[in-house]
């Protein structure tokens, strides 16, 4: 009783902790967003430089950590997290909201024309905005009553999780081919992907719960692990290097 009671507690302040981490995205674009509305010179030209590096880049993070929660709890039984699926979903369509906001308002430079002609015109940012457009139904129905409203119908909403994904990763390959950025992001989804397969989950649960092959589930999260960090660092990182950058209003201009 005494150790269920400081899991939870200790369950608590992680939660806490992963939320105050959402909001990241915004304090590094703070700064800048806080110049242009008073209008300083070069304000809107750093937002334009900073706005994909920092806010896209963080969109998808927190989509990757979102997608972290359940494989999570099948391979540890876990469930303190879980409040966190919703949470970062909701923080990831009100960061790409944000993102392409700030992008269709300051990048007329370099997209030239309407907002809707520069979309049309990119096929990498038909596949960005797509990814965020269908965000919309999923955060409608984050919640209880729209899962009672639903019923059996609310997994098949919450499914185009999985064409978000996608449309993500195309974003990424349209917009980077075949680099390290792409790389990173396939490194970073493979393994969750993988604990999303029915027979991978229900043996590992399945597993777990029976206290079986340990030492087979040991080295297979060991090496599921170093190959979601090799992805998840690196772009960690560029968002650590951008987002500095950003905050003291320095952008970095490829």
């Amino acid at each position: 009783m005494v150790a269920d009671l400081a899991d939870r507690g200790y369950g608590a302040i992680g939660v806490w902790f992963l939320r105050a981490l959402l909001l990241i995205p915004f304090v590094l674009m703070a700064p800048e967003v806080g110049s242009a509305i008073l209008g300083r010179p070069g304000a809107v030209a750093n937002i334009s430089a900073s706005v994909a590096d920092v806010l896209g880049t963080s969109t998808f993070l927190i989509f990757v950590l979102m997608l972290t929660v359940t494989p999570l709890r099948t391979i540890t039984g876990w469930r303190w997290h879980l409040i966190l699926r919703r949470d970062y979903g909701i923080a990831m369509f009100a960061t790409a909201a944000l993102d392409i906001t700030l992008a269709a308002t300051t990048t007329g430079d370099t997209f030239p024309g309407t907002p809707l002609t520069r979309v049309g015109g990119h096929s990498f940012l038909v596949a960005g905005t797509l990814s965020t457009l269908l965000l919309v139904p999923l955060v409608i129905t984050a919640n209880r009553p729209a899962q009672q409203w639903l019923g059996r119908h609310w997994k098949s909403v919450q499914r185009l999780t999985y064409a978000v994904w996608a449309m993500i990763l195309v974003h990424l390959f349209l917009l980077f081919g075949l680099t390290s950025i792409f790389l990173d992001a396939l490194a970073v989804s493979a393994p969750l992907a993988l604990m999303r397969v029915p027979p991978v989950r229900r043996w590992w649960d399945s597993a777990r719960r029976a206290d079986r092959h340990r030492a087979l589930r040991a080295v297979a999260a060991a090496v599921m692990l170093t190959v979601f960090a090799s992805g998840f660092v690196p772009l960690a990182r560029e968002l650590a290097e951008r987002g500095a950058a950003a905050f003291v209003q320095q952008p970095v201009r490829d």
